[in-house]
């Protein structure tokens, strides 16, 4: 879902550069909450998948072609390099252009070269500005994503009660996507309770809260007793796309992990601590953000998460465990202490 929040500018760009044409933004159906800004302005066409096989995502791409027919579309932007998406493009645009290359992209099986080859590649550009060369867009260029859809009341009554008081949201999972689960985006979980008892101990008034999937749900059970003790609200699986737009423009503070909150942060211009690890902040963070704090450690393997690939990690993912409690602490207590909580 990160990804399409972050094609957001380059779509905005397209409308208004062709404010006469048919645009058409197919993705995955739990997605469309995430493009909502756009609805009447583009057509915004769901596949009704929520978890990605090349069995589902094939006959989902072949009901949209025979509905539309082929070469229906003069030009198909290609954000996702799957072969089957590539292939689909082909069949429904007169003509395509790809975001990564395909030699490339169909190389990622092998691993040996990609561990070797990530050793010197260079520091990734920000993805939304990479899609907004994509498209060719003019000048001015913002490349902040655009988030819709935060106004209104919550639809979950444990959202509603959350936000009632002054909070810290933390989003402790990450690292889960349509294909996969994988826990290198992760930080520990008894860092995120030792950091939580922290910030309750110097700001009592604050109320905890975490939230994002059930699966982002990374504590044991003695754990989440001790979470209790602290009052902290969790919501975890309790919220949708919007309900999770609203904590985060509500919150006095986010504290995630690299995510879709992240980036729904960064496009809300809220105050934030982001904890990164495999994955690379030049390439997901806008050039100028300055109310998002970065933490990450100093250890020359990464990053090594690129086009949506974990090329596997020797060292049981020192990245994230290198993120000490004391330092993120630092980072939330300059944070807290500037938003004047």
């Amino acid at each position: 879902m990160g990804d399409v929040l972050l094609a957001t500018p380059a779509l905005r760009a397209l409308v208004t550069a062709q404010p006469d044409a048919d645009i058409t933004f197919l993705t995955t159906a739990p997605c469309l909450d995430v493009v909502a800004a756009f609805a009447g302005r583009v057509e915004l066409v769901g596949l009704p998948l929520r978890r990605l096989t090349a069995g589902r995502l094939a006959r989902a791409l072949l009901v949209f072609i025979s509905q539309r027919g082929l070469a229906a579309f003069d030009l198909c932007y290609v954000l996702q390099n799957h072969p089957l998406v590539v292939l689909a493009a082909h069949l429904a645009a007169k003509k395509t252009v790809y975001f990564y290359n395909p030699v490339l992209w169909y190389t990622r099986p092998m691993t040996w070269i990609w561990r070797h080859w990530r050793r010197w590649r260079p520091r990734g550009r920000y993805i939304a500005c990479r899609y907004l060369d994509m498209v060719e867009a003019g000048e001015p260029r913002d490349p902040k994503p655009i988030v819709g859809g935060a106004e209104g009341p919550f639809t979950n009554a444990e959202s509603a009660k959350a936000a009632a008081m002054p909070f810290v949201l933390c989003f402790p999972g990450g690292g889960r996507n349509l294909r996969d689960s994988n826990p290198y985006k992760r930080w520990p979980a008894a860092r995120w309770l030792a950091l939580l008892q922290k910030v309750k101990a110097d700001w009592p008034t604050l109320n905890l809260v975490l939230a994002g999937s059930r699966e982002d749900d990374i504590f044991t059970s003695s754990q989440l007793e001790e979470l209790r003790a602290l009052e902290a609200r969790l919501v975890f699986g309790q919220t949708d796309i919007p309900d999770l737009m609203r904590l985060i423009q509500r919150a006095r503070l986010v504290v995630t992990t690299d995510s879709l909150p992240l980036h729904l942060a960064v496009g809300l211009g809220m105050p934030t601590v982001a904890l990164f690890g495999p994955s690379d902040e030049q390439a997901l963070l806008p050039p100028a953000c300055p109310h998002v704090t970065v933490v990450a450690a100093n250890i020359p393997c990464r990053p090594c998460y690129a086009n949506s690939l974990f090329p596997g990690c020797p060292f049981s993912g020192r990245c994230m465990e290198a993120l000490t409690v004391e330092k993120v602490v630092q980072a939330v207590i300059a944070r807290l202490e500037a938003t004047g909580a």
